[in-house]
């Protein structure tokens, strides 16, 4: 994407960055390498997991 455009600023290719990450990136779509989750979902559980586990030092 990047070598196909040309961008004013910085801050205009990170934003157009960002743009075609997100769309590229399904956050919804589950994975075998995650148990069959998806990553929201993983990421979710991996932090409860970390806060509780805080809770016992």
């Amino acid at each position: 994407m990047l070598w196909r455009a040309a961008f004013q600023t910085r801050r205009q290719a990170e934003k157009a960055l960002g743009l075609y990450i997100e769309g590229f990136y399904n956050p919804t779509q589950h994975h075998s390498a995650l148990d069959y989750q998806s990553p929201i979902t993983f990421e979710r559980q991996h932090r409860k997991s970390e806060t509780k586990s805080l809770h016992f030092f």
